[in-house]
C-alpha cells in the first residue's frame, strides 16, 4: 500500500513538468558480476555471476523531490524485479529554520571505506555492481547560525529491500561548525536498537595538497557475537554461535589524503570496530573449522558458524591504501584493504572511462586473499569481475 501510494505521489508531481518549472533527471544503470568460489572452509559455493539493469528517475518541484529506481536481477536459478521508492520528501523554510519531511537520504559520515557517523542509514562503500542507496523517513528541522547549523531530527531506517541489519528508530541532535579551517560535527542520537551513541568528526586542509579526517562514535548497547569452538572442543552438539547483548562499543576512522600535482591522489584509512570478534575469536574459529573438517563432514556446524561472517565489520583493525588518477575522462582506482593482525588482504582494481558527457563505463575486479589462516581467505569469493555502465539524462 505505502509503496503503491508513494508511486502515485511521484506521478504526481511528474504531471507539471510541462506546464511547471521542475527539474528532472532520468537515468540507467547496468552490471555484471562473475563471482569465482573460494576454498573456504565454511562455505560451499559454487561459481555465480549476478547481473543488473536499474532505471533512476526523479524529479524536484519548488522544494518537493521524489525519486525512484526500477530494478531487475539474474542469478543463477533466479531473477527478481522490483521498484524502490528512493526519496520523497518536502523541504520549507520558515524564518530561520529549514524543515524536512519524508524519505530522503541523508550522509552525516566522512571518509572513503567506512563511515561510523552514518547512523540514520549505512551504504555500502565501493560496490562491485547496481547497488540502490534507498533514503530514511525522516523529520528534521534546522537552524543555520554564522558558522555552522544545528539540526533535530526524528528518523526511521525502514527499507523496501532485503537486509540482515537492524532497522532502528530514533531521534536525536546535531550541530555542525566551520571554525578557520576545521569542519566539525557532533552529533547525539537515541534510537530503540543501539539506545544512545554519542560521536563527533573532525576535517581539515593542510597546505595546498594534503588533508586529514578523524571520526568516532560511542553506542551504549550492541549484539556481541561469540562461540563456543577451539582446538579441543571442535564439536559442539548444537548452534556453536551465540549472541550476546554488550554494553559500550566504540568505532574510530582517521585518514590523510594527499594531492600531487599531476592529478594522482592517495588516500591512507585506519577503522576500528569494537562490535566486530577480535582476532583470538576468528583464530579459535578457523582451528576448529580446520578440525572439523579433518574428522568428517560436518556441513551443519560449518554452516551454523557462517553467522560469524554477519558482524559489521568482519574484523576490529582495517587498513586501506587507496589510489587513484584522475584524468581526461579515464579513472584508474586502485583499491588495498589489509587486516593487519591476521594478514588478509582485499584488492580492488577499476578503471572508469566517460565515453560521453555524464556516461560512463567502467571494468574491474576484486580479489579477496593472504594468509592462509586469515578470515578474508574464509570469504566464500576468492575473485569477482565486473562489468558497469551507468549515464543520466
Amino acid at each position: 500500500m505505502l509503496l503503491r501510494l508513494s508511486i502515485f505521489m511521484i506521478a504526481l508531481f511528474v504531471c507539471p513538468v510541462k506546464t511547471m518549472a521542475s527539474d528532472w533527471q532520468f537515468g540507467y544503470r547496468g552490471s555484471t558480476e562473475q563471482w569465482s568460489a573460494s576454498n573456504s572452509l565454511f562455505f560451499s559455493e559454487s561459481d555465480d555471476y549476478l547481473h543488473q539493469v536499474a532505471l533512476d528517475f526523479s524529479v524536484d518541484h519548488k522544494g518537493i523531490r521524489g525519486a525512484a529506481t526500477v530494478r531487475k536481477q539474474w542469478r543463477r536459478n533466479e531473477h527478481n524485479d522490483e521498484i524502490i521508492l528512493t526519496e520523497l520528501f518536502v523541504d520549507r523554510s520558515i524564518y530561520d529554520w529549514d524543515f524536512t519531511l519524508g524519505k530522503k537520504r541523508l550522509d552525516w559520515g566522512i571518509g572513503y571505506s567506512y563511515r561510523p557517523l552514518d547512523i540514520i542509514k549505512s551504504y555500502v562503500q565501493q560496490p562491485t555492481g547496481v547497488y540502490i542507496e534507498e533514503g530514511a523517513w525522516l523529520a528534521t528541522a534546522e537552524y543555520y547560525t554564522a558558522t555552522g547549523s544545528l539540526t533535530l531530527i526524528l528518523a526511521d531506517s525502514s527499507t523496501q529491500q532485503e537486509t540482515t541489519k537492524p532497522q532502528q528508530k530514533g531521534g536525536g541532535i546535531r550541530y555542525y561548525a566551520l571554525i578557520d579551517d576545521w569542519d566539525f560535527q557532533g552529533l547525539m542520537y537515541f534510537d530503540d536498537i543501539r539506545k544512545l551513541s554519542v560521536g563527533g568528526s573532525a576535517v581539515t586542509v593542510l597546505g595546498d595538497s594534503a588533508s586529514v579526517h578523524v571520526s568516532a562514535l560511542w553506542q551504549s548497547q550492541y549484539t556481541q557475537l561469540s562461540h563456543r569452538l577451539d582446538v579441543q572442543q571442535y564439536f559442539y552438539p548444537g548452534d556453536p554461535i551465540y549472541s550476546e547483548a554488550e554494553n559500550g562499543a566504540l568505532q574510530l576512522l582517521s585518514g590523510v589524503t594527499y594531492n600531487f600535482e599531476n592529478n594522482v591522489s592517495i588516500l591512507a584509512e585506519y577503522w576500528y570496530d569494537e562490535r566486530s570478534p577480535d582476532h583470538s575469536q576468528w583464530q579459535l574459529l578457523i582451528d576448529a573449522a580446520r578440525q572439523q573438517k579433518a574428522h568428517g563432514d560436518l556441513h551443519g556446524l560449518l554452516s551454523a558458524e557462517r553467522q560469524f561472517f554477519s558482524a559489521h565489520n568482519t574484523v576490529q583493525h582495517n587498513l586501506l591504501l587507496h589510489m587513484r588518477y584522475d584524468g581526461d575522462g579515464w579513472k584508474p582506482l586502485l583499491d588495498l584493504l589489509t587486516s593487519p593482525q591476521d594478514k588478509g588482504l582485499i584488492a580492488t582494481a577499476r578503471i572508469r572511462y566517460q565515453w560521453r558527457e555524464g556516461h560512463w563505463l567502467e571494468l574491474g575486479g576484486r580479489w579477496l586473499t593472504g594468509a592462509n589462516d586469515s578470515v578474508y581467505q574464509q570469504l566464500p569469493n576468492e575473485q569477482i569481475l565486473f562489468l558497469q555502465i551507468d549515464g543520466t539524462f
